[in-house]
């Protein structure tokens, strides 16, 4: 079973289809399913990462977690550090972790540090891990679009170094492959310098995958466009996760 945190947003929406489609059981998690129309194949769990003690709930029968929160509106590093513990206890196997590239390059803006605090607590409790750092959101365009046409440019709080964009179904394709195919994820057993990320001096290409350091690069195919508010059927919904 692989539990998908962040199931309604963007690369949620891609990424629990996806794996479905590749014949993964999926348990997507919202704080609220009559919001969202999420594919109807998985297990659709109502839940909230600030309710500590309902993590082992969350993680029964579990064996591998995409871990997104949403980098505002709560302490995202609080809440993934907590489930990284708890899925340590509870036999989760593998933690795919979706942070930013502004973590490489060293960024200080609240999201990115919140993101930055998150990994090293992922790295620290025990499961496999896989770090994956995409660079801006191809659809963040639209909110780009007053300034470059009034003025020709898109302005940022900070200095941004020089990052290709990419589309959430080509992250969502990335995690798909990292969740359902083995060599992917760093073992708490290897060295210490197995797990150094890249050199700053290395920009990043899209969906650069920083499991074991070596900067390596894949991007497989990306699936159809699903949107979870367009999916037919209602969800298949429980009060909790079953074993």
């Amino acid at each position: 079973m692989i539990l998908v945190l962040g199931a309604t947003g963007k690369v949620g929406c891609a990424l629990v289809p996806a794996l479905l489609d590749a014949g993964a059981p999926v348990r997507a998690l919202t704080r609220d399913p009559r919001r969202h129309l999420i594919d109807p194949r998985a297990e659709v769990v109502r839940g909230d990462l600030d309710d500590t003690a309902a993590l082992p709930r969350l993680l029964d029968g579990v064996r591998r977690v995409f871990v997104l929160t949403p980098g505002h509106g709560g302490d995202g590093a609080a809440q993934e550090s907590a489930l990284a513990h708890a899925a340590a206890r509870t036999g989760v196997r593998h933690l795919v972790k979706l942070p930013t590239t502004g973590v490489h390059f060293g960024q200080t803006d609240p999201i990115t540090r919140a993101h930055a605090r998150a990994e090293r607590a992922i790295r620290a409790t025990g499961p496999a891990w896989t770090i994956l750092r995409p660079g801006t959101f191809m659809d963040n365009r639209r909110a780009w679009l007053q300034s470059a046409r009034a003025a020709g440019a898109v302005h940022v709080p900070e200095g941004d170094p020089a990052s290709a964009l990419i589309h959430p179904r080509d992250i969502a394709a990335v995690a798909t492959l990292v969740l359902t195919t083995p060599g992917h994820e760093v073992r708490p057993t290897r060295s210490p310098a197995a797990r150094r990320s890249p050199p700053p001096s290395r920009s990043p290409s899209s969906a650069t995958r920083w499991a074991d350091g070596s900067g390596t690069s894949r991007n497989p195919k990306s699936p159809p466009a699903r949107e979870c508010s367009r999916r037919a059927g209602p969800p298949r919904r429980s009060t909790g996760p079953s074993s």
